[in-house]
């Protein structure tokens, strides 16, 4: 029988949990530096094991989720409307460099109402911001 150390490292693995979640990044670099013991990595591997539903509901089919600089590496967005699941220090936005339109689809639950009520008081904040133009 495998230890648990082990199948810790090949959930995180086969499931990114490392991508996805700053504590399971911290455990897999624990167990590969074999800092983590029996009891502790048995506890980790069923947190670990809980987490899988939420990843294969929200699958991801980027190796691993782009940071902050990737997504923006001229300048930060111009509205911002959300940040990503699986880190939330970089916001999903949108640049105001001219006529545009937006489309949301999705599944019923997947957040369109609340995607659009995101952007609604993005706009809202943006026009704030910035005196109207002179006519």
């Amino acid at each position: 029988m495998q230890s648990f150390v082990a199948l810790l490292l090949q959930l995180i693995r086969a499931y990114h949990l490392d991508d996805r979640y700053k504590d399971m990044r911290q455990y897999r670099e624990l167990a590969e530096m074999r800092l983590l013991d029996e009891h502790t990595a048995e506890a980790l591997y069923y947190i670990a094991l809980s987490r899988i539903p939420e990843v294969e509901r929200r699958q991801n089919f980027l190796a691993r989720a782009p940071d902050y600089e990737e997504l923006y590496p001229d300048r930060p967005p111009d509205l911002t409307i959300g940040h990503l699941v699986e880190n939330e220090d970089v916001p999903i936005g949108l640049f105001i460099d001219g006529p545009m339109f937006c489309v949301f689809i999705g599944r019923a639950g997947a957040g369109k109402t609340t995607g659009v009520r995101s952007l609604i008081r993005a706009v809202g904040q943006y026009n704030k911001a910035r005196p109207p133009l002179s006519t």
